[in-house]
C-alpha cells in the first residue's frame, strides 16, 4: 500500500547573515549605551554634571586612578624607549598643570635630571620645559585648554608660553 503525498513548495526568503549580525550588534550596542547613561552621572559621593555632547569620553579623576597614572608615567621616565619617555614627560607635565596642588616633588627631581642628562636632545629639551612648568604651573594654565594632540604639539604650546612670559618680563 502506497500513499502519495502532495509536494508543497515552500519559499524561504534569503537573508544576508552579515546584515542581520550587524543590525543585531548595532541594536545591542545602542541599548547598552542607553542603559549605561544613568550610571555615568553617578559618582562616589560627588555630584557630577555629565556633558551629554561628550558622554563617550567621561573622565573620572578619582584619586586612585590619578595616582596609578602618575606611578605608571614615573616608571616610563626610566624606559629605554625615547618616545615613551617623551610621552611620559608630556603627560606628567599636563597633570602638573591640571592638578597643581598634587605633590610631585620626586617626579620633579627626575625630570630635572632628564633635563641635564637625558639620552637625546629632544628628551633634554622637553624635560627642561617640563621643569619650568613644574616650578610655576599657574603660568601655563592656558596650555591645558589647547588642542594638543601629541607631546610635540603640547610642548610647542608650552614653549610659546615660556617665550611670552620671558618677553613680557623683559619689557617691564
Amino acid at each position: 500500500m502506497s500513499v502519495l503525498c502532495p509536494v508543497v513548495e515552500v519559499t524561504v526568503p534569503e537573508y544576508n547573515i552579515l546584515e542581520v549580525a550587524m543590525k543585531t550588534y548595532a541594536i545591542v550596542t545602542a541599548g547598552l549605551f542607553l542603559a549605561s547613561l544613568p550610571a555615568m552621572g553617578q559618582s562616589k559621593g560627588q555630584e557630577v554634571q555629565v556633558d551629554t555632547r561628550h558622554t563617550a569620553v567621561v573622565w573620572s579623576y578619582e584619586d586612585g586612578y590619578i595616582q596609578k597614572a602618575i606611578d605608571n608615567y614615573s616608571m616610563a621616565l626610566n624606559s629605554a624607549n625615547d618616545g615613551l619617555v617623551e610621552s611620559a614627560i608630556a603627560h606628567l607635565t599636563f597633570i602638573r598643570i591640571d592638578l597643581p596642588q598634587r605633590d610631585l616633588k620626586k617626579i620633579e627631581r627626575t625630570i630635572g635630571e632628564l633635563a641635564e642628562k637625558g639620552r637625546t636632545p629632544v628628551i633634554r629639551y622637553k624635560a627642561y620645559l617640563a621643569n619650568l612648568v613644574f616650578e610655576s604651573p599657574a603660568t601655563f594654565q592656558k596650555v591645558v585648554t589647547t588642542d594638543a594632540t601629541d607631546s610635540d604639539l603640547f610642548f610647542s604650546f608650552v614653549g610659546s608660553e615660556v617665550q611670552k612670559t620671558l618677553f613680557g618680563h623683559n619689557m617691564k
